[in-house]
């Protein structure tokens, strides 16, 4: 009744202190694979695949990988495709099969691969490699984009991502976690790791440094949210700003409690301020569905200019593009604010927080906030219904009182603001 025992190993012989095994490899075979123990005669095993020839899986002392062999104008050599933590079977296949195609042409695999590893750039990889994979594969690509935009290109994007190293990536860790929370440095380090993995399975780099780090254990602590008097500061603060594209989007981001990439996303065409409601085309648990706003977040809203060049309710400085880097923004106003520790998404939790605090029901917040991910869209009756309304409405009143914008009713153009996000 126990687990069925692993595979026998491939037959072996035994050639320069190697001892070789020809076998269709599989992932079970290659996890069942031991590593070269001190009373055994040869110092690694290499087990070679028959379905891609020239793939193998080599055991040491102390670690296994892949690699890859080939003959080039009568000149053998072996190709590093990586560890077998780093990379999967199939992976391997397929880095074999690609250096295959350039010994066809006449390349050696090896020195195409030196030769990439000291030109690329850990940004330069991110955009042209990781970024277009991102948005092929996950939904929160924009969210990925952020972290490693933020916080990994300022301090590690110049670097060729060869010399990435985990004291490197370490430090970076450890910083973050001590300047925003723990949370963040472990999301961003995630968002590291997946980027060096990528640079790994493209044969660039040997091996992962970001899983050498090891991440602080996220604790229970008090969830983050600021209190009247840091709502006070914050929108003090915040009636400073010249942007108005960027006052904007920091209340409605406190007024709504909306995502920063639902926010960003939110086109004019999205908006029915006659029943102050917003539609979200996309949102992050998929589909779309659409929110109830107070009477404070509307009025935001009908006072910034609806341009006839952008389609974007939040532009940036091209009209084409939305607000660029709004956690930039957010951070220089909990700087001028004097508030320390929070985030942009510091607003969504306050936005929660506050409209528990003003006795909203936890499933009128979860509604707001778009929890149900079992629902899709929601139609306007259901919007208009008095729970979700009144939940707006509550959360609007408690902080709407305090607002930026609702004190500031200068328009732009007669008070000379800056309209465009990035000017």
């Amino acid at each position: 009744g126990g687990p069925p025992p692993p595979p026998p190993p491939p037959p072996q012989s035994h050639h320069r202190g190697l001892a070789l095994a020809r076998v269709r490899l599989t992932p079970k075979i290659v996890r069942s694979l031991p590593l070269v123990g001190p009373a055994d005669t040869h110092s690694e095993t290499v087990t070679c695949d028959t379905e891609v020839v020239g793939l193998r899986a080599h055991a040491t002392k102390r670690a296994k990988y892949y690699a890859y062999r080939y003959s080039l104008r009568g000149v053998k050599r072996l190709l590093w495709l990586g560890d077998v933590e780093s990379i999967s079977l199939a992976e391997a296949r397929e880095m074999a099969l690609r250096a295959r195609a350039m010994v066809a042409r006449g390349v050696h695999p090896t020195t195409e691969a030196a030769r990439r590893r000291a030109a690329v750039t850990v940004w330069k990889f991110f955009r042209s490699e990781h970024l277009p994979l991102l948005k092929s594969t996950i939904k929160s690509w924009r969210t990925s984009r952020q972290r490693l935009r933020d916080h990994v290109k300022p301090v590690l994007g110049h670097l060729p991502i060869m010399d990435v190293t985990a004291r490197d990536l370490k430090r970076l860790y450890d910083e973050l976690a001590e300047r925003t929370t723990v949370s963040t440095a472990n999301r961003v380090l995630a968002a590291a790791s997946g980027l060096l993995k990528h640079a790994v399975r493209e044969g660039i780099i040997r091996k992962n440094p970001a899983s050498a780090v090891r991440r602080r254990r996220e604790t229970g602590a008090r969830l983050r949210f600021l209190d009247r008097d840091e709502v006070a500061a914050f929108a003090g603060a915040l009636r400073k700003e010249p942007r108005l594209y960027v006052r904007a989007f920091l209340e409605l981001a406190l007024l709504t409690g909306l995502r920063r990439s639902e926010l960003l996303g939110l086109r004019w065409r999205d908006l029915d301020l006659a029943v102050r409601c917003v539609h979200l085309a996309e949102t992050k648990a998929g589909g779309s569905r659409d929110v109830p706003i107070s009477s404070a977040a509307a009025a935001v809203l009908a006072r910034l200019p609806r341009g006839a060049d952008s389609h974007y309710v939040f532009r940036g400085s091209r009209p084409d593009r939305p607000l660029s880097d709004p956690s930039k923004h957010c951070r220089r106003i909990y700087k001028a604010a004097g508030i320390t520790g929070c985030t942009l998404h510091t607003l969504r939790h306050t936005f929660a927080s506050h409209a528990l605090a003003g006795g909203v029901a936890l499933q009128e917040i979860a509604a707001l906030l778009g929890h149900r991910s079992q629902r899709t869209t929601m139609i306007y009756a259901h919007i208009g219904s008095g729970a979700m309304r009144s939940a707006a409405e509550a959360v609007g009143e408690a902080l709407g009182g305090i607002s930026a914008i609702e004190h500031q009713r200068r328009t732009p153009k007669n008070q000379g603001d800056a309209v465009h996000g990035e000017e």
